[in-house]
């Protein structure tokens, strides 16, 4: 019998380097949502204007946040930031679809919850900007990938 289950998860490459001596944080997170998006409009003399979303993730608070506070004040950069859509299929770990977001810095970081709600735990929304996002899909059907740089406004 097979028991799939799917999950987003959240990869901070090296994040170790942004935490204090002394604290300890994970590097990989689960994601309750996330989003992403491009979109072009026509501009009146018939060209094309295109707009890459940010990267948008809601999770969990944890001893990560205040690192991810730090990142934002500061606008280091993080070599790489990964998201994958991951598949259990009986013990085994696949990924669907993964966002390899390059040269990515912490753009906003939202804490928020109401203790008055079913779950009082705090989540909070994350912003990703990269300069480069690389996706790959892997389904039954097939794969495939390509390398996308954000426009510049």
């Amino acid at each position: 019998m097979t028991n799939t289950a799917r999950k987003w998860v959240l990869r901070i490459s090296n994040l170790d380097r942004f935490v204090p001596k002394g604290d300890s944080v994970k590097d990989e997170f689960d994601l309750l949502s996330f989003s992403h998006g491009i979109y072009a409009h026509s501009l009146p003399d018939g060209s094309r204007q295109v707009q890459m979303q940010d990267i948008n993730v809601m999770r969990a608070s944890d001893a990560a946040t205040p690192v991810l506070f730090k990142l934002c004040l500061s606008g280091d950069v993080l070599d790489s930031v990964v998201l994958e859509l991951r598949t259990i299929d009986d013990d085994r770990d696949v990924f669907l679809m993964r966002y390899e977001l390059l040269k990515a810095r912490v753009a906003a970081v939202n804490p928020g919850g109401s203790p008055q709600s079913g779950d009082p735990a705090l989540v909070e929304g994350l912003t990703f900007t990269c300069e480069r996002l690389r996706m790959h899909v892997h389904n039954r059907d097939g794969h495939s990938t390509v390398d996308l740089t954000p426009p510049k406004p």
